[in-house]
């Protein structure tokens, strides 16, 4: 009796750790998508490129110069869906900015291919940067 009691605890246990670890990795990829977003948004173009980042660990070229001809207004997340084996996700939002030559609210679709690192244990996106047109 006091063997199954001690297996139930154990299992109860581990299935909770579990679900922890998982809480915990989707926790991380909010954070990094609103981090990621807070950068765009604020001009910080090292904090932006930092994101960018390929599964084989290359980086992509990117010219940050063409951030200094806009702002960046908002970015809305409008879906998020992550793979099974919660390591990787794909996010459709709305990138909202303003051409600083023009003054006009510009709004594009963007779609990202975020994908977990377990070494480092964080969130990178696989594609490229932004293209404000």
């Amino acid at each position: 009796m006091i063997r199954k009691t001690l297996l139930l605890i154990l299992m109860l246990t581990l299935g909770g750790c579990a679900d922890n670890a998982v809480r915990s990795k989707i926790e991380d990829l909010d954070k990094s998508i609103d981090d990621y977003a807070y950068a765009l948004r604020w001009m910080r173009k090292e904090d932006a490129v930092a994101y960018h980042r390929r599964p084989d660990g290359s980086r992509p070229v990117i010219d940050t110069k063409m951030m200094d001809a806009v702002r960046v207004t908002g970015f809305i997340i409008k879906e998020k869906t992550l793979t099974t084996d919660m390591n990787g996700a794909s996010v459709t939002g709305e990138l909202s900015y303003i051409k600083n030559e023009y003054g006009t609210l510009k709004t594009i679709e963007y779609k990202q291919s975020w994908w977990y690192e377990p070494k480092t244990k964080k969130w990178y996106v696989d594609n490229d940067f932004p293209q404000f047109k």
